[in-house]
């Protein structure tokens, strides 16, 4: 039970990032995925001065590419929601079930009833739940831009299921994992990666006139750094080496579901019968793909 409390804590964290992104403004993507890892780098190297980080079993290469995974996912899924509508990029980000499937499909893995069934409840919910808040945005949208985003949020929905998947093999097989050392690699790699492009871009919030919302843009980027990143990264790999992937990822797909409460909470959105009755349908998909053999339950 606690590795699925993991994953929807991670979840929910995630799913938090919209209502930091509000605090943002006059702020370029570019700038705001470099704070995002730059503040939460800080955050991990503090910690790391506390607690002991133990060496896992990836090697260099393994631990950069497994890095080199998440980073471009959070990469790919932010241009995703840039480019695309709201709807198009959610749906498409959550598709990382169907793609830990193929996987254990290419593995010759047992592949369940439940699991399909599940995921396709859980998507079609996602369909209508994602497709009543389209409706009141404006219908002018780029098909250009559209089909990039789209295309930007299934390459990141296939770099998580990857993700996953390599860090679940490699538990499975009785090689420990250190969820702590993972982090780090994620959020240094990130800052490292996007430091020449930040350089070479300026933006606003730097400033320090008055009327400048550098301070509101300050903390959004650390609840965004901290809250949304630090924290469900590390939840993130913890569930990842703790339940099979499509479970994981399955529970994933709640992300949508809490951004929109937390925006009804916290900013005041309506909701309509039809998406509460959406968003039942989509945990009802997830709980059915939760009834997993036991032997795809952590060794332990």
């Amino acid at each position: 039970m606690l590795p699925i409390i993991l994953s929807a804590l991670c979840a929910l964290l995630w799913a938090s990032t919209g209502i930091f992104v509000k605090l943002l403004h006059d702020l370029d993507v570019t700038t705001m995925l470099f704070g995002r890892f730059a503040l939460a780098s800080v955050l991990a190297l503090i910690v790391s001065q506390f607690v002991k980080i133990n060496r896992d079993a990836l090697n260099g290469k393994m631990r950069l590419i497994t890095a080199l995974l998440m980073v471009f996912y959070y990469v790919s899924a932010t241009y995703a929601f840039y480019l695309a509508p709201v709807a198009v990029a959610a749906l498409t980000v959550a598709a990382a079930p169907l793609f830990t499937l193929i996987i254990r499909l290419g593995r010759k893995e047992a592949i369940y009833r439940h699991e399909i069934i599940g995921f396709g409840m859980a998507f079609i919910g996602l369909v209508v739940f994602l497709g009543q808040g389209q409706g009141n945005s404006p219908a002018t949208t780029d098909l250009s831009n559209t089909l990039t985003g789209a295309s930007l949020g299934l390459l990141a929905a296939l770099l998580r299921a990857v993700y996953s998947s390599v860090l679940w093999s490699y538990q499975q097989s009785g090689q420990h994992i250190s969820t702590q050392q993972s982090n780090r690699d994620i959020l240094l790699l990130g800052t490292v990666l996007l430091l020449p492009f930040v350089v070479s871009t300026p933006s606003a919030w730097l400033s320090f006139d008055h009327s400048s919302p550098m301070w509101l843009n300050l903390l959004g980027l650390l609840g965004l750094a901290w809250l949304a990143t630090y924290i469900p990264n590390i939840l993130n790999s913890m569930a990842s080496v703790a339940i099979n992937p499509t479970l994981h990822n399955m529970i994933g797909m709640s992300t949508p579901i809490a951004a929109s409460i937390m925006a009804w909470v916290f900013l005041g959105e309506s909701q309509t019968l039809l998406s509460l009755a959406a968003m039942l349908w989509v945990l009802l998909g997830i709980g059915l793909s939760m009834i997993s053999p036991a032997r795809y339950r952590k060794k332990r």
